[in-house]
């Protein structure tokens, strides 16, 4: 069973919602994590390579159009990540090997940007390892 269209373009809107997520699990959105997050879209999801089944061109933008929203609405952490994992849920092939190692890279990025992982973040990042894991 094919992905619907709508689902395809949705994916980039939950994965920005899981980078902010990530970012905000302290409860607070440094300058430094925006700096990475758009560096690290930039490098890791604008490359030549991603094929067109899964990814459009202006699927880096709404990943960080989608975290400004949250930023922007002061979204909470939790249920940034419970709609990214209900998603993923519900959609799991769009969820290929490329796309997970993707987001799993972009999510250490953020992670570490602040120059160590906090336990807030581990607890974020142990989360999104047992989803990718089912």
């Amino acid at each position: 069973m094919e992905p619907k269209e709508n689902n395809k373009e949705k994916l980039y809107f939950h994965i920005g919602k899981l980078f902010y997520g990530i970012a905000m699990a302290d409860r607070k959105i440094d300058r430094k994590e925006i700096i990475a997050l758009k560096n690290t879209v930039s490098k890791n999801w604008m490359h030549e390579s991603l094929t067109p089944d899964h990814f459009n061109t202006d699927g880096p933008q709404e990943i960080l159009e989608a975290f400004s929203e949250m930023q922007h609405t002061k979204a909470d952490s939790d249920p940034c990540f419970s709609a990214f994992r209900d998603f993923y849920l519900e959609n799991q092939r769009l969820f290929t090997q490329d796309v997970k190692k993707r987001i799993w890279e972009t999510a250490q990025t953020l992670a570490l940007s602040m120059a160590k992982k906090n336990k807030s973040e581990l607890i974020v990042l142990a989360k999104l390892r047992l989803l990718f894991q089912t």
